[in-house]
């Protein structure tokens, strides 16, 4: 098995203990209850075990048919996977591409919502960093192209003004960007950047936008050297900081990426919309116009 299924299935087990240890011990009916609780226990950890197993076979299937672009069959099987597991974040996530693919798109928003939402809270997903990449960039460019209202665009927005966590100001400064607003997308990539003070990608993407295609040097200098003290062999950050004429390694050994940020160069809107990057090791192709 897995490290990351082994997990997922401790995870799993260990609520269901946590809730029938609780039981055991408001109780006071004497030892045959501790022992009824104890073997309804483990018919539970086979119930927790057959269920993960299941949405994984559905998920495996799901993917088999999403790479062969029969969506609709594709759709049937992740919602399979959520319904036995609905903490299938991989499977959530893919309900709502395959929701853009029927030009669904408010319930792709929602399914990606719920994808994000999942790996905030999930322990073993908080570090699945490059599926979350995969994830923000899909949710981010689907409102760039469909939110013509900018209804979800106001919601996301909300929720990162109600609940400012890092991934939130990232999702918002991503939207901001591929919808050519350069002014909002910097000032939410600064909140983003503030809120978490060890995320590697929102620095790193904060920095290459500012330099290119804004031209905002100075700025992009203290985004990409923060980025490269992260992970000082990111090929992207080191060409970013090349072309500033800064070589990486003696400007992290002479200055502290931790200073005040330098006072940003006025902001030229873009006009135009860009479609992002997938990140290294994404599976996932964004939905067709």
């Amino acid at each position: 098995m897995a490290p990351d299924d082994l997990m997922e299935q401790v995870n799993c087990w260990g609520w269901y203990l946590g809730c029938y240890t609780e039981v055991a011990m408001r109780c006071t009916l004497g030892r045959s209850l501790a022992s009824l609780v104890l073997v309804s226990f483990f018919l539970l950890l086979a119930g927790c075990s057959e269920v993960y197993t299941t949405s994984r076979r559905s998920n495996e299937e799901g993917m088999r048919l999403y790479s062969e672009k029969m969506y609709n069959e594709a759709a049937g099987s992740f919602r399979d996977a959520v319904k036995q597991d609905p903490r299938d974040y991989n499977s959530q996530f893919y309900l709502g591409v395959c929701y853009d693919e029927f030009k669904q798109h408010q319930s792709a928003f929602q399914q990606y919502k719920i994808a994000i939402e999942l790996m905030d809270a999930l322990p073993w997903a908080k570090h699945d960093d490059d599926f979350r990449q995969v994830v923000l960039d899909t949710y981010a460019s689907a409102v760039a192209r469909y939110d013509d209202r900018e209804g979800e665009l106001n919601a996301i927005e909300k929720r990162a003004n109600d609940n400012p966590t890092a991934n939130n100001w990232f999702l918002l400064a991503k939207c901001h960007r591929l919808r050519g607003d350069a002014d909002n997308a910097i000032i939410a990539y600064r909140k983003a950047a503030i809120t978490d003070t060890w995320d590697f990608n929102i620095r790193k993407e904060a920095g290459l936008y500012l330099l290119d295609p804004l031209g905002q040097r100075n700025e992009a200098t203290y985004y990409l050297l923060q980025a490269h003290r992260l992970n000082p062999n990111d090929l992207a950050v080191n060409t970013g900081l090349t072309r500033l004429g800064v070589n990486p390694l003696p400007a992290y050994e002479a200055s502290d990426p931790g200073i005040n940020p330098p006072v940003p160069q006025q902001v030229q809107p873009v006009q135009h919309v860009t479609t992002p990057r997938k990140p290294a090791g994404s599976t996932a192709t964004l939905p067709r116009d």
